[in-house]
């Protein structure tokens, strides 16, 4: 059983009522409860976040601009990829396998990269 501990924080906050009625401060409750295990990414969180990261490191991603990735042309070699990985109906099934993506991805790649 892990150790429990209470911490006693106190901040100032300004709250918009909907009633007339006073707010109690006796009768406002908040309890934070901290899970020290780091939940596993989700394959989809960090394909985004890997993605985000690529256009800063290429310098690809400014404020004034779109994505990058809103910028693509139809008939890019992107979209052709998507085309070859996305017709399988069951990628909802194995999108959450990492090594099934990446035969996937390596398949798809395989029958776009001399387009």
């Amino acid at each position: 059983m892990g150790e429990e501990y209470t911490t006693t924080i106190s901040c100032q906050t300004y709250l918009k009522a909907l009633s007339d009625d006073p707010i109690n401060p006796e009768d406002i409750s908040v309890e934070i409860e901290a899970n020290n295990s780091a939940p596993e990414l989700n394959t989809a969180v960090l394909a985004i976040l890997w993605a985000h990261f690529q256009a800063c490191r290429q310098g690809l991603l400014k404020e004034s601009e779109q994505t990058p990735w809103s910028q693509i042309e139809k008939e890019s070699r992107w979209t052709l990829f998507l085309k070859e990985v996305i017709k399988d109906t069951s990628w909802v099934e194995w999108i959450e396998d990492p090594i099934e993506i990446r035969e996937k991805a390596k398949q798809g790649y395989s029958q776009i990269k001399n387009k």
